[in-house]
């Protein structure tokens, strides 16, 4: 049992190399992670969006001859996989589509550089390996869908409070003129009544 965690540790950490972060998007920002790859390489990653509009991005993928591999638009969230065959620099690019400030809270994976060139080995040594890659791949998603649901809920009540506080100002704001509005409708009805009293009494 500790050698199968051993090699799955081994595995996370010589295999693959993930970038994990979550970034601020302003109106109609584009970002963009750029990875240098070689052919047979695996690139893959998922991402999620919060904010008030959370179908409001986009993100494209282009090989290094500057080719349109995959696009994703308007989702909440999504993921992608390319099976490299071009060698060269490939590059992620998230646009923000609309003028509201949004989150994106994104995992990109890519081989590790030191990980070229390892001998296996036997076959049985490389299914065992094949396998511990799809189990650690499968760990690191279930990690980064629980990561991207607690930012996201983090979003909502931060954009549940400001809302509330927004609805607790207008409403106080509201009673203050309804107030005021009554005391000036109570002095001019006063007034007017005094005066046609006082002509009355003449």
């Amino acid at each position: 049992m500790k050698l199968i965690l051993a090699l799955i540790v081994l595995s996370s950490c010589v295999l693959f190399s993930a970038l994990a972060t979550t970034k601020e998007m302003r109106r109609y920002e584009l970002f963009c992670i750029y990875k240098t790859l070689n052919i047979d390489d695996q690139f893959f990653g998922s991402y999620v969006v919060s904010g008030f509009n959370e179908k409001g991005m986009a993100l494209q993928i282009f090989s290094p001859t500057n080719n349109l591999i995959e696009k994703i638009e308007r989702e909440r969230e999504g993921a992608f996989f390319v099976n490299v065959t071009e060698e060269g620099e490939y590059r992620a690019c998230f646009r923000n589509l609309e003028k509201d400030l949004a989150f994106i809270t994104f995992e990109i994976h890519a081989p590790a550089s030191d990980s070229k060139g390892r001998a296996v080995g036997s076959g049985d040594i490389q299914e065992i390996t094949a396998e511990l890659r799809d189990l650690v791949r499968t760990i690191r998603q279930v990690r980064t869908n629980l990561s991207f649901q607690e930012w996201r809920d983090r979003v909502h009540t931060n954009n549940l409070q400001t809302l509330v506080s927004r609805m607790e100002w207008s409403t106080f704001i509201k009673i203050v003129i309804l107030v005021l509005f009554g005391a000036a409708q109570l002095y001019v009805l006063t007034g007017f009544f005094k005066r046609k009293l006082n002509k009355i009494s003449v």
